[in-house]
């Protein structure tokens, strides 16, 4: 039931220097026996962490690990999301 009402679960963690940043954006798929499957489609990798001004900054970026589901992309554009930006979304 979860899976169907929030396909998309994004988990958020509090870096090194405090910053908040969203780590991890997956989808929630179910097989044929209603079995939970979480496919990570980005994610944020730190590069490195550095002293400035007496404090930690982290650096890093997000990367595309897994495209999204056809399904997910049905579900987006019955619910409003622009094509324009789904083809956005596809060049990350």
């Amino acid at each position: 039931q979860a899976a169907k009402a929030f396909p998309v679960v994004c988990f958020e963690q509090q870096l090194s220097d405090g910053s908040r940043k969203i780590t991890n954006i997956s989808e929630c798929v179910l097989d044929a026996n209603g079995t939970r499957d979480y496919i990570t489609l980005y994610r944020y990798v730190v590069e490195r962490n550095e002293v400035e001004d007496s404090k930690t900054v982290v650096y890093g970026h997000y990367e595309t690990v897994n495209p999204m589901s056809q399904h997910l992309r049905e579900r987006m554009l019955m619910f409003g999301i622009p094509t324009s930006l789904l083809a956005a979304i596809d060049q990350c």
